[in-house]
């Protein structure tokens, strides 16, 4: 499960303790609203891209597990394109 990895990985990242400066004390607080950000990424297809790695579970070798989770905010590009291609219409 992504929120897996999630809770596992970032509290090695800075802005974890800043963005939940008591997950320690409320673990199970810390990700449920992890999980809710990141049902917003997987819903919002218009400005998040996610993307995980799978890897085959050893104990059950026809399941895959999610080792790793990538996202990327292209809300912004999607923006900038367009806005690009409409200057380049507009001087032609």
């Amino acid at each position: 499960m992504i929120v897996d990895v999630i809770m596992a990985a970032m509290p090695m990242d800075p802005q974890w303790n800043w963005r939940f400066p008591r997950w320690r004390e409320y673990p199970e607080d810390t990700r449920y609203f992890t999980m809710l950000k990141y049902e917003e990424f997987l819903q919002d297809v218009k400005k998040w891209r996610v993307m995980v790695a799978e890897a085959k579970d050893a104990t059950y070798p026809t399941k895959a597990t999610v080792i790793a989770v990538a996202v990327w905010e292209i809300g912004n590009l999607n923006l900038c394109g367009s806005r690009r291609r409409t200057r380049f219409q507009k001087s032609r």
